[in-house]
């Protein structure tokens, strides 16, 4: 007689990351944590920027 997990479709469970020997989580690399934050620095920089542009169009009807 068969068992019924023969007929069953494999069920994938998911495993947490590989620990690194010491226990943590491997970190990424530097430059990748740089490219990051210099990422989100120019955003923000250049979102301001905008907003200003935009509310001196608002106001004034020129932003130059």
């Amino acid at each position: 007689m068969a068992t019924l997990a023969r007929h069953l479709p494999r069920v994938h469970i998911a495993r947490p990351r590989r620990l690194s020997r010491s226990g943590r989580p491997k970190e990424p690399p530097l430059w990748l944590t740089l490219v990051e934050l210099y990422s989100a620095l120019a955003l923000i920089v250049g979102l301001v920027i905008g907003l200003c542009f935009l509310i001196a169009w608002l106001t004034t009807g020129s932003a130059i």
